[in-house]
């Protein structure tokens, strides 16, 4: 970024795509959630504040975490884990 040379941004996709082999065995055990697919995007950008310091905000988006798997936690039988939105921040200290 001009007058920001320390500065940088990313965009990361990540997919991880369950076998045919798993599904059909979700299926043959006659389970309402059958695995298929995780995706993940995310957005970060990392800000020089001071020389030897700097801070990187991140923001991912989970789609089918897990790959489409139950919700263990939620009393409504046969519902999946919910899609996610996770922000986080980190600060970087070099010496």
């Amino acid at each position: 970024m001009p007058g920001r040379p320390h500065d940088g941004i990313a965009l990361g996709v990540a997919y991880s795509g369950i076998s045919n082999e798993a599904s059909d065995l979700d299926r043959k055990a006659g389970l309402h959630i059958i695995r298929d697919y995780e995706l993940i995007l995310e957005l970060n950008y990392i800000a020089e504040i001071v020389s030897g310091w700097a801070i990187q905000p991140v923001v991912q988006y989970i789609h089918n975490p897990g790959g489409s798997v139950p919700n263990l936690f939620n009393d409504t039988p046969n519902q999946k884990v919910e899609n996610a939105l996770v922000v986080g921040m980190r600060s970087i200290i070099n010496y």
